[in-house]
């Protein structure tokens, strides 16, 4: 009889650590689709900042009144060197992977 009664605390030790196991794998997982989502959002919101910066640059007047030059000859030909930097994969794991 007292064997029973330890053999199934065993038991039920290891299937609580088990659904305790699967439960941390799942919010862990949640947990990292919810960062991937918020940090693409983010980023997506940097670069709307960013654009309205530039524009808002584009648009100052300079010291003597109006603006120095015109707008379109205050652009940048290649903003930060967006076009010429290569652009890495993205591994399973969501980082850059060069």
């Amino acid at each position: 009889m007292r064997g029973w009664v330890l053999a199934w605390v065993v038991v039920t030790l290891a299937g609580a650590a088990a659904l305790g196991r699967l439960e941390l794998t799942d919010l862990r997982d949640g947990f990292d689709t919810n960062a991937r989502i918020m940090h693409r959002l983010l980023s997506q919101r940097v670069v709307q900042h960013d654009a309205i910066l530039a524009t808002l640059a584009l648009l100052q007047t300079g010291p003597d009144g109006p603006a120095d030059a015109a707008p379109e000859q205050r652009l940048p030909a290649n903003p930060r060197g967006a076009a010429t930097r290569p652009r890495g994969r993205l591994d399973r794991s969501g980082s850059g992977g060069g």
